[in-house]
């Protein structure tokens, strides 16, 4: 057990010397984390704002409401000009042709001329939206609506508005030749009536009125329910990172392993009273070794630097030791399969890549399709994020880790069979 201890403690000394591999097993995992933690980070997403190409031709009351409400929207950005010229309608429709903004909204000649005015007819403004943008399309369509409605609501709260507005769809009604003369009497009566009830009536019953919104909506503070929700970004990128670094633990001793073997280091050391099991042992440790350090390394890096809090200690150490055993599995596994250190570097890549992509170590499996986190199953790559996930926030009971972790710790039993079978043979 001594010798096995020694070559482990030799093997990770020769790691910590190479520069390329601490790049891989310790720096990319932290870059990775925290730009992914930034780039899904709740505040990123709180300052995006879809930009809108504008262009008004009316220059009408209305045409201005219309815009000033829509400049204080925080879901939409208006560009009204380039380069301190004005927007066209050529150019607006250009801007979303080349997808430099989302949409295009074009205010034409005649709007707000009669837009207050009811059953007379207004004209519509135009909206051209990115064709690829179908996500924006539905929430765009929605601020517009509240924006061209908010004016309304306040017409029938404000009775000096509500008697402006009567009295103005009165003279659209008489001027509207192609009428019926029966509905334009009706009108005019509902008009008339309309006119006086806002000539006598006092602010407190317009405000109560059907068309106000005062009062009908009550906010209230809430304090978010965290459980089982990951309180930060961050608690999704770092559990990511640990399997990146794991993964630069893989190729680094897979490499190691078999550029020994060609270099007929193996054969020297079996020459020594070391069998072929204290070989593959002493590697093994020391790949494991380095594979949990990383994990606690990373773990403390994201508590110090971005105050990730860790649910549940024992199991998140549960969860690095079976995730480090599966991987160094793997590895055992590559380097006994593998002749060249081209053939592990290439076959370690063309295997952990997809399970990474499918198991949640690019993207969070929350954020995959429904078919894909099915197919998700088949990768130690989820297994090794879910138990990492479940020890940090989803504050998994141990009845819970047990599936992960039985499925880490076997899959590295296989790995370790196959592995340690074929790197016997060929070292003797």
């Amino acid at each position: 057990m001594n010798r096995i201890l020694v070559l482990g403690a030799k093997e990770l000394k020769v790691t910590a010397r190479s520069k390329t591999a601490l790049f891989w097993i310790l720096v990319f995992p932290t870059i990775f984390a925290i730009f992914f933690g930034i780039v899904m980070s709740g505040n990123a997403g709180k300052q995006a704002r879809m930009d809108i190409a504008v262009v008004d031709q009316a220059k009408t009351k209305a045409s201005e409401t219309l815009l000033a409400t829509l400049r204080e929207s925080t879901a939409v950005r208006l560009v009204e000009s380039i380069d301190d010229q004005p927007m066209t309608h050529e150019t607006a429709r250009d801007r979303v042709r080349q997808g430099k903004v989302v949409a295009f909204l074009l205010i034409p000649n005649g709007y707000g001329k009669n837009s207050q005015s009811m059953w007379t007819g207004s004209t519509p403004i135009e909206l051209g939206v990115d064709p690829s943008r179908t996500a924006e399309a539905g929430m765009l369509e929605g601020v517009l609506m509240q924006s061209l409605f908010s004016d309304i609501g306040s017409q029938f709260t404000d009775p000096q508005k509500a008697l402006a507005n009567a009295q103005e769809t009165i003279a659209s009604i008489d001027s509207a030749n192609e009428m019926p003369e029966d509905r334009r009497r009706r009108l005019k009566n509902l008009m008339g009536s309309l006119i006086d009830f806002s000539q006598s009536a006092e602010q407190p019953t317009m405000t109560n009125s059907p068309f106000s919104s005062e009062g009908r909506i009550k906010k209230v503070d809430i304090a978010r329910d965290t459980t089982g929700r990951p309180r930060s970004q961050f608690e999704l990128t770092f559990a990511s990172a640990i399997t990146w670094g794991m993964y630069g633990c893989i190729v680094t001793f897979a490499i190691s392993i078999v550029t020994e073997r060609a270099n007929g280091t193996l054969t020297r050391l079996r020459m020594t009273p070391l069998s072929s099991w204290e070989l593959i042992a002493g590697k093994g440790l020391a790949c494991f070794a380095a594979s949990v350090a990383v994990a606690f390394a990373l773990i403390l890096l994201a508590m110090l630097l971005f105050k990730i809090q860790i649910g549940n200690p024992f199991h998140l150490s549960l969860a690095i030791a079976s995730a480090a055993f599966c991987y160094t599995g793997l590895m055992m596994a590559l380097a006994g399969l593998g002749n060249t250190a081209q053939d592990v570097s290439g076959a370690a890549s063309g295997i952990f890549m997809p399970m990474a992509m499918i198991g949640g170590a690019m993207i969070p499996r929350m954020f995959m399709p429904s078919w894909m986190q099915s197919l998700s199953v088949i990768s130690p790559v989820r297994w090794n994020v879910e138990a990492l996930e479940g020890a940090i926030w989803r504050q998994y009971s141990i009845g819970e880790m047990a599936i992960p972790l039985g499925i880490l710790l076997a899959v590295g039993t296989i790995g370790f069979f196959v592995g340690t079978i074929a790197i016997s043979r060929k070292v003797g």
